[in-house]
């Protein structure tokens, strides 16, 4: 699946599914990230307006994780993705 963002109405972000995670790709720097499965299911959510208690909850569910180190992941993948630009 292929999708495409446009960041601060300047920038085009198109991400696509593989089976190991989401490949991002900034049209206009051609900078590149390769997000793991756990990665891209804090963006789809962070991106759809959700909280990162949310994606932390999302990510125990799904991953059977421990509540405190979701929520510690989600804080340092948020960074990196606002970092990056794809938030």
């Amino acid at each position: 699946m292929m999708r495409s963002r446009n960041h601060d109405d300047k920038r085009k972000v198109i991400r696509v599914s593989t089976g190991y995670g989401d490949v991002a790709l900034d049209l206009e720097s051609g900078m590149y990230w390769r997000l793991n499965g756990s990665a891209s299911l804090v963006l789809d959510i962070l991106e759809g307006g959700g909280t990162e208690s949310e994606a932390a909850s999302a990510l125990v569910s799904e991953y059977d994780v421990d509540e405190q180190k979701a929520f510690e992941d989600v804080k340092s993948v948020s960074q990196t993705l606002k970092q990056g630009g794809l938030l």
